[in-house]
């Protein structure tokens, strides 16, 4: 797609969607067979916001988000059988979303959200499970400081789940893992968690350069099945 401000509605895309042009709108529409993505892998999603659509995955080895990765917008999207399910970058929106049941891949490492590093994330109202091949999963979702800093991501009102690992992970201040820089301004507000393998958060930072953790509650689930 290289027309600017252009909009899209009612429409099936066979295959995936290459995001070349500012502003473009999508609306009650299905990408079938694919993921949305960015010219040259530039992972820029140049202001697109997507409305009422589903993003159903291709079979394949591919290990693309479904959608990703910097400056867009997603309302009541439902994303389902791609490889991961939204890559946070830079300024990013996710509200009443559903992200859930991945191709089945073993030995990969799935999320229904997660971030290399990034600022100005939004999630609101959104149900973000895991759930692929047996430990597939790497968590619900993933902060991985690989690239940057994470700063100001917000994560409320949503249903968290995964049958893998943690609930969310945060990996952080370690550069001999990969993950050198920091967590800041991140809060976790009034969410509810379902399933999960080890817990409900890995590596939490407690409350300092404005971390937030408050109101999030435990579903009652048994841990051994991860049901």
């Amino acid at each position: 797609m290289n027309v600017a401000n252009a909009t899209y509605d009612s429409c099936r895309f066979d295959g995936s969607i290459t995001i070349a042009a500012d502003n473009i709108k999508i609306t009650r529409s299905l990408v079938n067979g694919g993921v949305v993505n960015s010219v040259n892998g530039n992972n820029q999603m140049r202001g697109l916001q997507l409305t009422d659509v589903e993003i159903l995955g291709a079979t394949g080895t591919d290990q693309l988000a479904a959608i990703g990765t910097e400056n867009y917008t997603c309302i009541r999207c439902h994303i389902h059988k791609t490889y991961r399910g939204f890559a946070l970058g830079n300024n990013v929106r996710i509200i009443d979303s559903y992200s859930h049941d991945f191709r089945r891949q073993p030995e990969a490492h799935q999320t229904a959200a997660s971030t290399h590093g990034g600022s100005n994330v939004f999630i609101d109202h959104s149900r973000l499970r895991c759930e692929s091949d047996k430990y597939a999963c790497s968590n619900g979702i993933s902060f991985y400081a690989a690239n940057s800093n994470i700063n100001n991501v917000t994560i409320q009102n949503s249903h968290i789940s995964t049958d893998a690992g943690y609930g969310i992970g945060f990996f952080y201040l370690n550069p001999g893992n990969g993950k050198p820089y920091n967590v800041f301004n991140t809060k976790i507000l009034n969410n509810v968690f379902g399933s999960w393998e080890y817990g409900m958060r890995a590596n939490w930072m407690g409350t300092r350069d404005g971390n937030v953790w408050s109101g999030n509650t435990q579903e009652p689930f048994d841990p051994v099945c991860r049901c």
